[in-house]
């Protein structure tokens, strides 16, 4: 599920709301938020946010600047 801030806080208040059809359905969801919508949902739908297995969060990995040597160059003595 993507895109929940646009429901705010329509959204939230349902999902607090409907929590158990979740259970009873065994429903699987996925929430892909950003920081700030995680933190709407803990405190807007706090039942709901109650009823999650866990909280992944995905950090940003600046890239590296140096190059690692070509094939070529491993056999090079």
């Amino acid at each position: 599920m993507h895109n929940v801030g646009k429901g705010f806080p329509d959204t939230l208040t349902i999902l607090n709301f409907k929590r158990e059809m979740f259970i009873e359905h065994n429903v699987k969801i996925i929430f892909w938020v950003k920081e700030e919508e995680l933190a709407s949902i803990s405190i807007k739908a706090p039942d709901f946010f109650a009823f999650r297995n866990r909280v992944v969060e995905f950090m940003e990995v600046p890239l590296l600047v140096k190059r690692r040597p070509t094939h070529m160059n491993l056999w090079k003595r």
